[in-house]
């Protein structure tokens, strides 16, 4: 399913595209977990925070083509100031950061601009949205736009992961690729999801608007979720250049302190409604 219709963001040039309303299959089923910890030489309760299977209801929403990249995350920083973002644990220049800073103001690596974001915590992308008057998806609206209405194991479909569908297991080159190891946000169109977006398997891992608690997928509602009010850290969802093809599935799940940057956490954001 190709999108029905996409606008740019004026604020930032953000491509959103439309996620009409309707329910879609979240999570992974119960008598799919011992096929899935085989197949994937991977032990059974790692899949246990994404069961049970439920079919959730989604009003229509709008979310990003592509991951934020280094060169709309720079204009970012330097409208907002140094001093701002770095105190706040927003987002971090360090020796793996796609950004660097010179002559007092932040740009891209030389030839890194249209790669993801990295190195930004769950903090500095609200922060960021916020700024583009846009806001993180929630971690239902971000499975749904991954994998389409019907339950796919991965974004294109159920075939296992390749090279040409999703950029993945590279912690093994990167004294070889250095920032390289992650690849445009254009990149690999083969792997885009039923609903057109790019990388939502691999290259970065995203981070949800959502708390995390391992009870969640029992008791909440089916009716657009948004999560529980307080819980163990954000949602990342999508696996990374550094993960194991069992996380680019569409239904894993993994949190984190929102205060915590990463080299391999990015984000792409979301609008209520599409207007």
């Amino acid at each position: 399913m190709e999108p029905e219709s996409e606008i740019v963001n004026e604020r930032d040039g953000t491509v959103l595209v439309l996620i009409p309303a309707g329910p879609f299959l979240m999570g992974t089923r119960e008598e799919d977990v011992s096929r899935l910890a085989r197949e994937h030489q991977w032990t059974e309760d790692w899949f246990e925070m994404e069961i049970p299977q439920r079919e959730i209801d989604l009003d229509s929403y709008s979310i990003s083509k592509f991951a934020i990249t280094n060169d709309q995350f720079s204009k970012f920083l330097n409208e907002t100031g140094k001093g701002e973002v770095e105190s706040e644990s927003y987002f971090f220049v360090n020796d793996y950061s796609l950004i660097e800073m010179k002559d007092g103001k932040y740009n891209p690596r030389s030839g890194l601009g249209n790669l993801p974001v990295n190195n930004v915590s769950w903090k500095g992308a609200e922060r960021y949205c916020k700024w583009a008057g846009l806001r993180l998806p929630t971690e239902a609206e971000w499975e749904k736009a991954a994998r389409g209405s019907d339950g796919k194991e991965y974004p294109w479909g159920n075939e296992p992961p390749t090279e040409e569908l999703a950029r993945f297991s590279q912690w093994v080159n990167w004294d070889k690729l250095k920032f390289r190891v992650m690849l445009p946000v254009d990149a690999l169109p083969n792997g885009r999801s039923p609903y057109g977006l790019y990388h939502a398997a691999g290259n970065a891992w995203e981070w949800c608007s959502d708390w995390y608690d391992d009870e969640y997928y029992k008791t909440g509602p089916i009716k657009n979720p948004k999560g529980p009010e307080s819980g163990l850290g954000r949602i990342l969802r999508g696996g990374s250049w550094f993960t194991h093809p069992v996380k680019l599935r569409t239904a894993c799940r993994y949190f984190m302190s929102p205060d915590l940057p990463n080299d391999g956490y990015c984000f792409r954001p979301a609008l209520s409604a599409f207007k």
